[in-house]
């Protein structure tokens, strides 16, 4: 799918050599406890900082080494390693609601791309790593005033089950869209801002 979507980039078509590729959770990614654009609102109060580690601490522990895995450019034949989020196991991410906010937020392109078709840019978003508007709400909770917070998660909260409808009204089905790409079927468009 990503080799598809980003036609031509020899980094985004690889061929996985050892290990288990990650996706998007690459190291560092869990651990990143601050909301992207929010600038100095978006950083976690020392309070939350230590709610979260606490949190997270009595959770099951992490792997003791993030995995790692090795790519091959196709186009390049250059070997690449890489490393996972240290959050990521075998069965998924560890963190569950404790994750970080670009986490909570993220959704690559190509997929924001096919929920866009049916879903409309509107709900979507511009930004992968602010889907459906999340930073904004994750950006309430963090600056701990409760009205904002609340207000903000409604808001999102009603953008994603507007989204629900829209898909469940159409033709989208998440078993076509993966089998269009198995097939080497292009990829929505992006948004034109």
């Amino acid at each position: 799918m990503t080799r598809r979507h980003h036609y031509g980039d020899p980094r985004a078509d690889v061929e996985l050599i050892d290990g288990f590729f990650p996706g998007c959770c690459q190291a560092g990614v869990g651990d990143a406890l601050w909301v992207r654009g929010a600038g100095d609102g978006g950083r976690f109060s020392p309070h939350l900082l230590r709610a979260m580690a606490d949190a997270r601490t009595a959770l099951a522990p992490a792997e003791a080494a993030p995995a790692v895995y090795r790519v091959r450019e196709n186009q390049t034949g250059r070997q690449v390693q890489g490393v996972g989020c240290a959050q990521l196991t075998p069965e998924g991410c560890r963190l569950g609601e404790l994750k970080a906010p670009l986490c909570l937020g993220y959704l690559c392109d190509a997929v924001r791309g096919v929920l866009a078709t049916p879903g409309g840019w509107d709900l979507v978003g511009a930004e992968a790593d602010d889907f459906c508007g999340a930073g904004a709400a994750v950006g309430a909770v963090v600056r701990g005033a409760r009205p904002d917070a609340l207000a903000e998660v409604a808001g999102l909260e009603e953008r994603l089950a507007a989204l629900g409808a829209r898909l469940a009204a159409s033709t989208f089905s998440p078993a076509a869209q993966l089998a269009r790409w198995l097939d080497g079927a292009p990829t929505s468009p992006q948004p034109n801002p």
